[in-house]
């Protein structure tokens, strides 16, 4: 079985469902399209027939983060549990549609794969990455504030700290030692890596598997919400300052940005 929408594509084969990133151009940078496709294509995944679910990228990356072309139009909506105004970027809604998902999700991140997009990844189960991948949260370096729930639930706050803060890049080997991701492989390896895990998945006891998943994020899922707001808030007063905009101007005109503090 296969679908394809706008910018995801789905295949179904042997219990295994594929979703791929499909912006190959804008390195499957994450636009509002692409939020929406996601959550449609997971959205198929509850069918019977689909034991488990890997998402991948087309083209040379997994993922480039948030499409600075095309943002996000964040606007104070409904008042939420921690008492901000402020809306989740629409990624969340991906990441909540796979944690709620009872099949495994892998996540199978190649070249780069970095803020959003690394979000995106850390809200699949299971993480594969090659081991020359470059996974980070360079976002403070374009003057922009990056997520931070997910890699702190997977590596602890001092690890995420210098991760967010001075925004270096971790190699998949890297990224694998610290615990960011849970398998690295040889890039030329990382497909026979995947599916090998996900055949052992797809004839695995699926309700099993998925009660266990459920159980596992259960604990997590306040956090998670109140996490995921105060970025959403933390987005919107990031956006009025005068870092930022030198930021996305200087990522347009391919040079370094100049930054003043304000």
């Amino acid at each position: 079985m296969q679908r394809s929408f706008e910018t995801v594509l789905f295949d179904l084969s042997d219990g295994i469902a594929t979703i791929t990133l499909n912006r190959p151009n804008a390195l499957n940078a994450i636009n509002p399209q692409l939020t929406v496709d996601m959550v449609a294509a997971l959205k198929l995944c509850e069918a019977d027939d689909v034991r488990v679910v890997v998402v991948k990228g087309a083209g040379r990356a997994f993922g480039s983060g948030d499409d600075l072309k095309e943002p996000f139009d964040l606007k104070p909506q409904d008042d939420i549990a921690t008492g901000f105004y402020a809306p989740r970027p629409p990624y969340y809604n991906v990441i909540r549609a796979m944690r709620r998902l009872r099949k495994p999700v892998i996540a199978q991140v190649h070249g780069y794969c970095v803020g959003a997009s690394l979000d995106l990844a850390l809200g699949c189960d299971i993480v594969f990455a090659a081991e020359d991948a470059r996974l980070g949260m360079p976002n403070t370096n374009r003057g922009l504030t990056g997520p931070t729930y997910m890699l702190s639930q997977a590596i602890g706050y001092h690890r995420t700290a210098e991760l967010v803060l001075v925004g270096d890049l971790l190699t998949g080997t890297e990224a694998e030692r610290l615990g960011i991701v849970n398998h690295a492989a040889p890039a030329a390896r990382l497909d026979e890596a995947v599916m090998g895990m996900a055949r052992r998945l797809a004839t695995g006891a699926t309700r099993a598997k998925g009660l266990a998943k459920m159980a596992l994020n259960l604990g997590m899922h306040k956090e998670f919400e109140e996490g995921s707001a105060y970025h959403g808030y933390a987005v919107m007063l990031v956006r009025e300052t005068e870092d930022v905009k030198e930021g996305r101007q200087a990522f347009l005109e391919k040079r370094e940005p100049r930054f003043k503090g304000r």
